[in-house]
């Protein structure tokens, strides 16, 4: 059986044994790993323990990406995420990330100090994704140094930095990465973002001049055309809210087999599929409701 039948398979003991102490999969994160060039598995960055063992092995042998080409750090996060791309069923992770070592990128002797300098930038960085990192200079020779950042991060990593490890100086490079959204067509000015029209592709965030997002969560109108590929930049977009605080809605309570239409009011804004709060004549009375496209408040829930 392939491992895509076998994962597939599994989920069904998987979701059986879900509140289960034991016997689901646990997947154990190591601190660093020297990897190969090619395809990165998860049986390379972690250990995983299962009481299925052929589940066990096909999870070891996940794909995860290629391996770095650059010294790299992995969040749990993002280790969660590519875990969650090539499998569908429930995985518990523990770990704090991984530090990855693309063979032949440092000496063997300083493999440590690397991972050591890789896993205090993963603690500074913040944001989604995972981080890569050119040397400049050269790493010292002491293991147990601690590494001291030239100045406080705001947000990504990103550019050229120096940190301090013990006496030495090191100069580096920061390249973090991260899924951004970018248009999947020629966006036309005026026009309301459809679910197809953005895509999120994996990109240097060392290299963009401008403005990013890595999340697009409610409904935005476009402030100016947009062509394929670019990015979605926040000061091109605008949301747009079918509703807004104060105004006055009609709300539709839906049960099975039963439609109640009353006048309500909007406590807050909210886009097209968004969820509001709205009140009925009671002020006290509250509930909340998705925006459907003509501006009513749908309530299914009490």
């Amino acid at each position: 059986m392939g491992n895509a039948r076998r994962l597939a398979a599994a989920l069904a003991v998987l979701t059986l044994s879900a509140g289960a102490a034991s016997g689901g999969p646990v997947v154990y994160l190591r601190p660093s790993a020297v990897v190969p060039p090619g395809g990165l598995a998860l049986g390379a960055i972690a250990a995983v323990a299962c009481d299925d063992a052929a589940l066990a092995a096909d999870l070891a042998a996940l794909p995860l990406g290629e391996a770095p080409r650059r010294l790299c750090f992995l969040p749990p996060q993002e280790v969660r995420r590519r875990v969650a791309r090539a499998f569908p069923g429930q995985v518990d992770l523990v770990g704090s990330g991984v530090a990855l070592l693309p063979a032949g990128v440092v000496p063997a002797r300083l493999e440590a100090q690397a991972a050591a300098l890789l896993a205090a930038l993963g603690r500074e960085d913040q944001g989604q994704g995972w981080l890569e990192v050119e040397l400049l200079s050269g790493l010292p020779e002491e293991a147990s140094a601690p590494v001291l950042m030239s100045r406080p991060p705001r947000g990504r990593l990103s550019g050229r930095l120096q940190v301090q490890i013990g006496e030495t100086g090191v100069l580096l490079f920061a390249h973090p990465y991260a899924a951004v959204a970018r248009a999947s067509r020629d966006l036309e000015r005026g026009s309301l973002l459809e679910e197809g029209d953005v895509q999120f592709v994996e990109t240097d965030l060392s290299g963009l001049p401008g403005g990013y997002l890595t999340e697009l969560e409610g409904s935005f109108r476009v402030l100016a055309p947009i062509p394929r590929g670019a990015l979605l930049e926040p000061s091109r977009l605008a949301r747009s809210f079918l509703v807004k605080a104060g105004d006055r809605v009609t709300v539709v309570f839906l049960r099975p087999g039963l439609s109640v239409t009353l006048p309500g009011r909007a406590l807050g804004s909210a886009g097209r599929g968004e969820t509001v709060e709205v009140s009925l004549r009671d002020p006290a009375r509250r509930f909340r409701g998705r925006v459907e496209a003509n501006g009513e408040v749908v309530v299914e829930q009490l």
